[in-house]
């Protein structure tokens, strides 16, 4: 029996989890790139911590060190660099991450495995990805899980998941803050400040703090000129922002084999309004006082969670709420009529009401974790999630009366319940095999059943041949699922039949969840630093939920409501390797280099009936960059990034001239970034650097109203400081 093998043995899993639960500080360092696939550790994958290689599923890790190569205030600029992730380009140059073909909305985010929640309950236009609440200085690691992980999640995982990794408290106090700034060398354009912090270390005997905080400001651009000739280049002009945050954990191990933990996270984003101008504004405003983004929305996460070890196994508790407040100015209505502002603005009786958009989500988590033996050595974990979903947004003001013929609701709640099971059975020294099940239970949409099935096989200690089927669901949104709540939309994100004026989309009361059938198989090699591998994947929509137009009705605009379609597909490869081109040297100045790429080409991302794309994703998106070791202290790191052709949003005239066809298509392109980083001292590193190095512009002479968002040559720097 090799060493690899030994890993499937029942005696070496057991203690391994039992290790986890006290130090829960497994995790991988590498200087190999921005991502890495190497043998780390994965707790996102599977209900327990299991080494990558072994994961029932295609995993990767970005470490802290990753991330500090490539400054940014976006993690979204890091995932896209992910094998299957590609990074959708909002109008002001807002970013939100896609996995494998499928918008962000089918994209769990968790942070220490708990749900992040979702502001776009309480915003109309858009929303990105939940991942910037956390500040870099605090993140130990990112797992990111692509394909379907329903059966462990349940609703909202049906692309992937991301799991934002915190770091641990220490024996003794220490910490670490950074600063930095990314500098335009367009004058025009605005440039990012940020700072953020972590630190922590014992109060007494079992008792451990730590704290995080940050701060970023990102400058909106200005000196937009007044016509649309005159726009912006590469896109319409960016919109400001400010988004801090504060927050602790504190944790007592009450003996060594118990651990209660407190969470509370604090955060607010606010927007700064876009620049001046007409169609070269985000969204073709006219003035500055619109913005795309929440005017300000704060976000407060509170939780309280237990570890335990027992003689049988490992178990697990937790109780988390996540809630968004976002401010608007929406009126005030009760029973189907408008409140009248006290006292009331003759000019116009929408202005200044100071109102409140509310998303909650209060959910309980609990899992049993076990070895077994029946013929052969398994893992068996069984569980248990409760969650309420409440929403009172009084910008969602009704379309249809309520069964007492009331319209203007704006508040709903539901519950959703489920039970679930994973048996990870080790069939031989080299083969195991997944299984999962879950049943959730939903106040509105019933009972739905998530099975999963995964084959992992090591025909060598360098060989791993993985496969399997799950399938997943979505449940709609309190939006989505409720006529009583209704979007506006300026026209980009309106359906067949539009021609111009407001587009309202409201809910559906008959909308069934969407399900998905997917499959994928791949393999991957390793040997010392080398690594390869290739990866295939396959999802089938059933009622994908979608918008169908229904006209302009009662002369008040275009309105559509959200309906299932029959079928949408998606299906593509994954593909990334890593060559030692230089390793150990003795030549001064060339340590060791080493070449880093991921591959992603979709080759459908559709719906079947129309060929509508599911989102604005490219066929073809790589990265490959050199990592080049200098000296001890002094390393560098140049990044190319290839996107394909991109069809955005208005996709049906996306070819037709007279509709502005050219400004919703991006071709393809390639840019480039150059990074150093130089350890000062034991406690002092700085990374400089120049994103786009060649100032590159794909989107060409078309500026003025484009969908993509793309900034010129900016350039960095950062100063970290540990102790």
């Amino acid at each position: 029996m090799n060493a690899h093998s030994s890993r499937f043995k029942l005696h070496r899993i057991a203690s391994a989890i039992a290790l986890a639960m006290l130090t829960m500080a497994a995790y991988a360092q590498s200087s190999d790139g921005v991502v890495t696939e190497l043998p780390a550790v994965t707790v996102t994958a599977t209900a327990n911590e299991l080494d990558v290689r072994d994961a029932p599923a295609s995993v990767s890790i970005i470490t802290a060190e990753d991330i500090k190569k490539i400054p940014t205030n976006d993690l979204n600029e890091v995932l896209r660099r992910v094998p299957g992730l590609s990074q959708g380009t909002t109008p002001d140059g807002g970013t939100s991450i896609q996995i494998r073909g499928l918008p962000q909305r089918y994209t769990l985010v968790l942070i220490d495995g708990q749900r992040t929640g979702s502001s776009s309950e309480t915003f109309d236009r858009y929303t990105r990805n939940e991942l910037n609440w956390v500040p870099v200085e605090s993140i130990e690691r990112i797992e990111v899980v692509r394909g379907p992980m329903s059966s462990l999640y349940g609703s909202d995982a049906m692309g992937g998941v991301i799991n934002i990794i915190t770091k641990k408290t220490e024996d003794t106090w220490g910490g670490s803050f950074a600063t930095g700034v990314v500098v335009d060398e367009d004058s025009i354009r605005g440039n990012d400040y940020n700072g953020s912090f972590s630190i922590g270390g014992p109060l007494a005997d079992g008792l451990a703090l730590r704290l995080n905080g940050q701060q970023t400001y990102q400058q909106a651009d200005s000196g937009l000129p007044d016509s649309a000739d005159g726009a912006f280049r590469w896109g319409g002009g960016r919109e400001g922002s400010k988004r801090r945050s504060f927050g602790g954990r504190l944790d007592w191990d009450i003996n060594p084999d118990h651990q209660l933990s407190f969470d509370y996270q604090h955060g607010e984003w606010r927007t700064l309004p876009a620049p001046e101008g007409d169609a070269s504004n985000p969204g073709g405003f006219s003035t500055s006082t619109f913005t795309r983004g929440p005017a300000k929305m704060e976000r407060e996460n509170v939780g309280l969670s237990y570890a335990g070890r027992h003689d049988f196994g490992t178990s697990k508790l937790s109780v988390n709420q996540v809630e968004y407040r976002n401010d608007t100015t929406a009126p005030i209505i009760r029973d189907g009529q408008l409140v009248e502002k006290d006292p009331p603005d003759q000019r116009d009786p929408y202005v200044a009401y100071d109102t409140q958009a509310v998303a909650k989500d209060l959910v309980v988590d609990g899992s049993l974790s076990m070895p077994v033996t029946f013929g052969m050595d398994q893992f068996l974990t069984v569980g248990g999630q409760w969650k309420r979903s409440e929403l009172d947004n009084p910008n969602s003001v009704g379309a249809l009366p309520n069964a007492d013929g009331v319209v203007g609701l704006s508040h709903k709640q539901v519950d959703a319940s489920a039970l679930f099971a994973e048996d990870e059975i080790f069939l031989s020294d080299s083969l195991s095999l997944t299984l999962g099940l879950r049943v959730d239970q939903h106040d509105e949409h019933g009972t739905h059943v998530s099975p999963r099935s995964y084959l992992v096989y090591h025909p060598t200690s360098e060989w791993t041949i993985r496969g399997g089927y799950s399938e997943g669901f979505r449940a709609p949104t309190l939006r989505e699922s409720n006529p009583n709540f209704v979007s506006e939309s300026r026209g980009a994100g309106c359906a067949d039949g539009y021609q111009g004026g407001g587009c309202y989309t409201r809910g559906n009361a008959n909308l069934n969840p969407e399900t998905t059938q997917s499959w994928e198989l791949g393999t991957s090699w390793e040997r010392n630093t080398w690594q390869g591998g290739l990866t295939f994947f396959n999802t089938d929509f059933d009622d994908k939920i979608h918008v169908r137009g229904l006209g302009y009705l009662g002369g008040a605009g275009y309105w559509q409501e959200y309906v299932n379609i029959a079928e949408a597909e998606t299906r593509g490869f994954e593909a990334n390797f890593t060559v030692p081109l230089v390793e150990h040297s003795s030549i001064p100045g060339l340590q060791s280099v080493m070449w880093n790429t991921n591959i992603t080409h979709m080759l459908k991302a559709e719906n079947k009936a129309t060929g509508e794309p599911l989102s604005a994703v490219p066929k073809w998106a790589a990265s490959s960059g050199l990592d080049w070791q200098i000296t001890d202290a002094l390393g560098a790191t140049l990044q190319a990034e290839f996107v394909g052709k991109q069809v955005h949003l208005d996709w049906r005239n996306a070819n037709n001239a007279d509709r502005f066809g050219d400004q919703r298509i991006q071709n393809s392109y390639t840019i480039y970034d150059l990074g150093l980083n130089y350890q000062i001292n034991q406690r002092v590193r700085v990374n400089a650097g120049v994103r786009n190095l060649f100032d590159h512009n794909p989107n060409g002479d078309v500026d003025s109203g484009n969908n993509f968002y793309t900034p010129g040559r900016r350039y960095f720097t950062t100063l970290t400081a540990s102790f």
